[in-house]
Parts: structure tokens; C-alpha cells; sequence
């Protein structure tokens, strides 16, 4: 047993390195530098660092930005870049390493568990289907949400069953509480869940303590965010988060929202379909007390209220811990399937059969995982050949100046410059404007002009209505094979009166060193 849990360890460890190696290999190939897959990653980065070196929360050293809704990450990247100085692959080595705590965490809890052979190759699994290798990639927090999380939910399931952990337990599990939720604000709808099984199980004080504990971070951050002119919740959460429309309609179309997501995203549904099956055995069975039930309806009730209030996909990150977190649950219950095959299918085909039924149902998860390794070399390129082509063409013509953008992390990181995000995540003008109901053209350009913008690098297609009519479009370039990037074309536009004429001459001495398509006007 011993020597099969190693092996449940090491498999995995080596599994994912040799994934990323060659994923990282492939695009090394070709574009001879290490970018990651998404833009956010940036975001942090210029937000750690600005953080580090200017005591400023902003993605400039010139005002405070609410764009990062993981404030626990933000904090950590700032940390050791304030001791060990700044580099782009901090994130990375973060990643990895906190990688290694989550396999041994797993590990873990399958020998406390007593997991078979059988259970924990299962088990592996569902960590290609989360999937890892692009999570770790990306740079983003993603890996650390699954490290707090898996812990959060076992320790709670432990808590739920025995009413009791101790004093010492209990207090590793408000601390769990609050940095979950000070690393994605979405382990609310756990703490929910928690909250819900405390007071039916009349535990009203413990219930208040821990609702107390996970809104810790949300209000220390709040505060902060109000005193530097911000909302109390970060602009993430305010743009991307889904919210109904004041009406009868919007009220009734929103009630539904996360059936349509469902529907929408057949990997989610499937594992949706299976978590209530195992509910509907649990309370056949009347096994309503027992370590993994709470497990299951914790995950059960995070998963509902994830699909009413979050959003799934962008590359596979939204809702990787409830994949990662159903894989353990249905492992928890994999004797009792093992079982029900054995008893119900005698023949060899009819046992085979089976487990082809099984393999089809799971077939959408299977199908994300392999498409998402795949994507992991494509979408690098196609921020190395977007952002990172905007960051360099503002390096060498536009330092110091002031730019309005919608993609932000890869010009604020590299480049000192002045920041209107014209889409509203880092900047809290445009924020009001949207609250005003004044996010119009007008009121672009007003702003533009009292900040003195120089030019507008942007997605044309997002702001058809809203591009003020004195702006002058100057060039425009396209990428190939977009995966990543909302966009594949970004437009160039002149704002500053006079600008055009530099700015036309700069693209056109830019694009003969580049392989992007460019098309100047």
C-alpha cells in the first residue's frame, strides 16, 4: 500500500512536469520567450509589484486600481518580490510549488481515507481533468485556490460530522476560512454552504463565527478600497460577475441561469448529474452523518451558486475546483460503485460494457482536458503576439505616456506608463461612468482629454458605440490561430490632437520588424 501511494504521488508530480516541459518547449520553439497564457497574469504582476516598490495597490505607481479580485495572491507576489526582487517567472515557481503541496495534500487525505490502487488512479484523473498542467501555466491563483479549498472542504466535512475538532483544529480551520476566501472571493458560496449545514444543525453560534471569519477579507479590503475613492467590492467581481436585471423578466431569466449554463457546458453538467445521483444514494441510504455526505452537499451547494453568480471557462480556471473537488467526492464513493458493478454485471463483457457507458459519460471532461493541453503553447503565442507586441511597441514609442487600453497586464508590467482602461477593471473614472449610467462617447473623451491621452490601443468591436468621433484610427493589427485573446484584431487610435502623424509613422517603422499582419491607415 505503502509503495502504491508513492507511486499515486510521483505519477502525478512527473506526469504534469512532462506536460508543461513539452508544452513549454513547443512555443520556446518558435517565439524564443517564456509568456503566459493570459493577460491577467500581468495584472497581478504590475499590481505585486507596484505594491513592493511604490506602496501603491494600482497597475501604475499613480493610482490605486481595484482590478484583482485574489487579494491573497496579490500580496504574495508582492512579498517576494519585495525580498527577492522582481521577475516575471515569480508566478510560475508559485504555481509549481504550491503544485506539490496539492498532490501531497491529496495524497494525503487518500491514505487517511485508506483509498485503494484502483481509487487513487481515479483519483489522478480528475487532476488531468481540472486540468493542472494549464492551471499551473497560467500563472494565475488558481492552483493556490485548489491548495486552501481541498483543505477547506475536508476539514469542514470533519468539523460537520463530529460537531467537534478540537480547539487547536478549529482554529487551523477559521484560518483556512479566511485565506480562502482572501484568494478567490467565490469559496463564499462554500462558506455558504457550511453556514446552511450549522444552522440546520442548530450550531447558530459556530455558524455566525464562521460567516464572521470568510467576510474578514471582504471587509478589510472593502474599507481599504473605499478610502482610495473604489467600491467596496473590486471592479473584477462589479464587471464580470452575474448579476439580474431589475425586472420581472430579468428576475425569471436569471432564475434559471445556471440550468443554461449547464446546458452550455455539458463537463459541468455531467459532473452535476453524477454529485446528485450520489445525493439522492446517500439519502437512500440514510447516510446523512458521515464525513464524505457533508462533503458532497458543501460541494453540491458551492456548485448551484457557483453557476447563478460566477462565470466558467476562460481558459479552464473559473471552475477548476469544482472539478478537482467532485473527483474527490466521487473516489470517496468509488468502493460503492466497484460494488454495485461486481453485483448487478457477472460477465466479464457485461463488466466492460459498463465501464465503456462510464467512460462516455465522462467523455466531455476528457475532451476538455486533452483540448486544454493542446491550447496551452497556442495561447501563449497568441499573447506573446498581441499583448506583449502592444507592450513593446508602447516601450519604444510611447514610455512615460499616457494610454487608454482594454488589455492591460502586459503594458502596465513592462512599461512606466499613465493608464486609462477604457473597459473600467483598473480604472475607477470609467467605473462611475458605467454606475452613472454616462459610459458614452461623450464622456470617453472628456476623460481622455482631462488626462491627457495620447493614444488608444483597443478592441474596436467592444467600443463601436463609444469611440469618441475626433479620435483618428491610425493602424490596426491582426493575430493568427486566436485561441486566448477576446479580440484578435487590436486598433490603434490617435486621441491627443496632432498625434496622428507620429503615431501612423511609429506603426509603419514597427511593423517591418514584426510578423504580425499590420494594416495602417
Amino acid at each position: 500500500m505503502k509503495n502504491k501511494s508513492l507511486y499515486f504521488f510521483t505519477f502525478n508530480l512527473f506526469s504534469v512536469t512532462l506536460i508543461l516541459l513539452f508544452q513549454v518547449l513547443v512555443y520556446y520553439s518558435h517565439h524564443h520567450q517564456f509568456t503566459y497564457p493570459l493577460d491577467d497574469t500581468y495584472i497581478h504582476l504590475a499590481i505585486a509589484k507596484n505594491i513592493s516598490e511604490h506602496g501603491v495597490w494600482g497597475l501604475t505607481p499613480y493610482e490605486f486600481s481595484s482590478a484583482s479580485s485574489s487579494i491573497l495572491y496579490t500580496l504574495l507576489l508582492s512579498f517576494i518580490i519585495h525580498f527577492f526582487g522582481n521577475h516575471f517567472l515569480i508566478p510560475l515557481v508559485i504555481n509549481f510549488l504550491f503544485f506539490i503541496l496539492l498532490i501531497f495534500s491529496i495524497h494525503y487525505i487518500s491514505k487517511k481515507e485508506q483509498f485503494d490502487f484502483k481509487t487513487q488512479s481515479t483519483l489522478s484523473i480528475f487532476i488531468f481533468f481540472s486540468p493542472l498542467p494549464a492551471l499551473i501555466i497560467s500563472g494565475m491563483e488558481h492552483i493556490t485556490q485548489l491548495l486552501i479549498v481541498t483543505w477547506l472542504f475536508y476539514i469542514s466535512s470533519n468539523y460537520l460530522q463530529k460537531n467537534d475538532i478540537g480547539l487547536k483544529n478549529q482554529f487551523l480551520w477559521f484560518v483556512i476560512i479566511v485565506l480562502s476566501v482572501a484568494i478567490r472571493y467565490e469559496s463564499l458560496f462554500v462558506i455558504a454552504g457550511i453556514f446552511i449545514i450549522l444552522f440546520f444543525k442548530k450550531k447558530y453560534f459556530i455558524a455566525i463565527k464562521v460567516l464572521l471569519s470568510a467576510l474578514i477579507p471582504v471587509i478589510l479590503y472593502g474599507i481599504y478600497s473605499i478610502q482610495q475613492g473604489a467600491y467596496f467590492l473590486p471592479n473584477s467581481l462589479l464587471l464580470k460577475g452575474e448579476r439580474p436585471k431589475l425586472s420581472l423578466l430579468g428576475l425569471f431569466e436569471y432564475s434559471h441561469l445556471w440550468l443554461d449554463k449547464l446546458i452550455h457546458t455539458p463537463h459541468l453538467m455531467v459532473l452535476f448529474i453524477v454529485l446528485s445521483t450520489l445525493m439522492i444514494y446517500a439519502l437512500v441510504k440514510k447516510e446523512t452523518n458521515s464525513r464524505r455526505f457533508y462533503f458532497l452537499s458543501l460541494l453540491l451547494i458551492a456548485f448551484t451558486i457557483h453557476m447563478v453568480l460566477a462565470r466558467v471557462g476562460w481558459f479552464y480556471r473559473y471552475e477548476a475546483y469544482l472539478i478537482l473537488l467532485s473527483g474527490i467526492v466521487i473516489t470517496l464513493y468509488i468502493k460503492e460503485l466497484h460494488a454495485f458493478v461486481d453485483s448487478l454485471f457477472k460477465g466479464k463483457l457485461l463488466k466492460f460494457s459498463f465501464w465503456v457507458f462510464l467512460f462516455i459519460i465522462f467523455y466531455p471532461l476528457t475532451c476538455r482536458a486533452i483540448e486544454a493541453i493542446k491550447n496551452i503553447s497556442v495561447s501563449m503565442a497568441n499573447i506573446n503576439d498581441q499583448q506583449m507586441l502592444m507592450s513593446d511597441f508602447i516601450s519604444k514609442y510611447y514610455e512615460n505616456e499616457t494610454i487608454a487600453a482594454n488589455d492591460i497586464g502586459a503594458i502596465s508590467y513592462y512599461n512606466p506608463i499613465y493608464l486609462v482602461d477604457i473597459f473600467g477593471l483598473a480604472n475607477q473614472d470609467i467605473m462611475k461612468l458605467r454606475a452613472a449610467k454616462q459610459y458614452d462617447r461623450k464622456h470617453i473623451q472628456e476623460l481622455c482629454e482631462k488626462r491627457n491621452v495620447a493614444i488608444a490601443i483597443i478592441y474596436k468591436e467592444w467600443f463601436s458605440d463609444k469611440i469618441p468621433e475626433n479620435w483618428v484610427l491610425c493602424g490596426q493589427f491582426s493575430i493568427e490561430n486566436n485561441y486566448i485573446c477576446a479580440e484578435k484584431e487590436v486598433y490603434f487610435y490617435a486621441v491627443r490632437p496632432n498625434e496622428s502623424n507620429y503615431l501612423s509613422a511609429s506603426l509603419k517603422s514597427f511593423s517591418q520588424s514584426q510578423k504580425a499582419v499590420f494594416k495602417l491607415y
